[in-house]
């Protein structure tokens, strides 16, 4: 089996608040634990500078100031969200060779397997339930059982939340992982079964990243189906379609 390439292509002119911005090159071909398994799977955070170590750890160190200040921990998650969303604003608006080519309805990322907190998911059901959101167990199920690898194959990996137009149902809170994935490659590379050997460039904003980990980077954290069908079972025996 040939494994997953990863590797660092080269860092961006354009920098966000003075950043670098990163663009990392990796294909999904395959299994993707091999990339994370392999020597070849990069550490992001070695193109930094000590200086800019320091200021992502202030960045870090104010949003959990901040967070923890805040009593009602959904809302103080969706103040996260709210800033997380400016951040990339602005990262996506610098970018212009080669821009950012993640549009709506584009769909292909959301058969990735997602890690998020209890905290991203109670918030996720609480939307469910407030929009009246029906999913699928039997998708749930499937998907809790596949590591990251076997997901990217799996005939269950599209997300249980994707409407017929490629839309996401519960995008106002999706959780980080989604609302921080981009890419400059064209966009169906991001289908690895219709495109097994092509890659794709993700851009990495180390802001939110910073941000994320300081609010919740202590919190445990695990699969998102897994996670989500638990709590479902647990709080209102589920919302079948």
């Amino acid at each position: 089996m040939e494994r997953c390439a990863t590797k660092r292509l080269n860092l961006l002119s354009s920098t966000h608040s003075g950043f670098p911005a990163l663009l990392i090159h990796h294909s999904l071909k395959l299994v993707a634990m091999e990339r994370i398994a392999s020597h070849d799977y990069v550490n992001p955070f070695d193109d930094l500078t000590p200086q800019q170590i320091r200021q992502l750890q202030d960045i870090s160190d104010e949003s959990a100031r901040i967070t923890a200040g805040i009593p009602d921990k959904k809302q103080a998650l969706l103040g996260l969200y709210r800033e997380i969303d400016i951040s990339n604003a602005k990262q996506q608006a610098e970018y212009t060779d080669p821009p950012i080519s993640c549009k709506k309805g584009c769909s292909f990322c959301c058969s990735i397997r997602v890690d998020a907190t209890q905290l991203e998911v109670d918030v996720v059901v609480d939307y469910m339930k407030e929009k009246h959101i029906k999913v699928s167990e039997n998708t749930l199920k499937h998907q809790s059982v596949l590591d990251v690898g076997e997901y990217f194959l799996s005939p269950h990996r599209k997300c249980t939340f994707l409407d017929d137009q490629g839309l996401c149902k519960i995008y106002p809170v999706r959780p980080f992982a989604c609302r921080n994935y981009f890419v400059v490659s064209p966009p169906e590379h991001c289908d690895t079964t219709q495109y097994p050997k092509h890659d794709t460039l993700g851009v990495l904003n180390y802001k939110t990243v910073a941000m994320y980990n300081g609010a919740l980077g202590k919190a445990p954290f695990g699969s998102f189906a897994l996670m989500l069908l638990n709590t479902l079972k647990r709080k209102m025996g589920f919302l079948k379609p």
